[in-house]
């Protein structure tokens, strides 16, 4: 099945959502994630602020997220992605393969070129993130 352009945009932000995560760049993914996004983790839920310390930190690594299968909606300027995923992570220390469900939601708020990743002008989209195991 086809993606429409504008499904596309967001299963590539994703992907590199997942890029920066293993790569621990959290200055691009405090660029993408909003502030009151909420992070759900077998372990607990928190907000942004923490996921990123988490992230710095490599207390979680997330090393490769291998994505089976992925959907895009649109509600207006809200996309919601659902994706089937295997990700390996390390978790203080320990390496893991965990299957998810993950739920992202991306809000659009106009077009701008500051998303680093992109040359040209681009929908700027936020995201908040659920992780829930299945």
């Amino acid at each position: 099945m086809s993606n429409t352009p504008e499904q596309q945009e967001i299963l590539d932000l994703s992907k590199q959502k997942w890029l920066w995560m293993s790569d621990k760049n959290v200055d691009l993914l405090n660029v993408l994630f909003d502030a009151k996004a909420m992070f759900v983790h077998m372990g607990g839920t928190w907000g942004t602020e923490r996921e990123i310390k988490i992230i710095k930190s490599g207390f979680i690594w997330y090393k490769k997220a291998e994505v089976y299968s992925a959907s895009v909606t649109f509600f207006g300027n809200t996309a919601i992605l659902l994706n089937d995923i295997d990700l390996v992570a390390v978790v203080g220390g320990n390496e893991v393969v965990n299957p998810f469900m993950v739920t992202e939601v991306y809000l659009k708020f106009g077009v701008n070129n500051l998303l680093p990743f992109s040359n040209r002008n681009t929908k700027i989209w936020l995201s908040n993130l659920t992780r829930q195991n299945p």
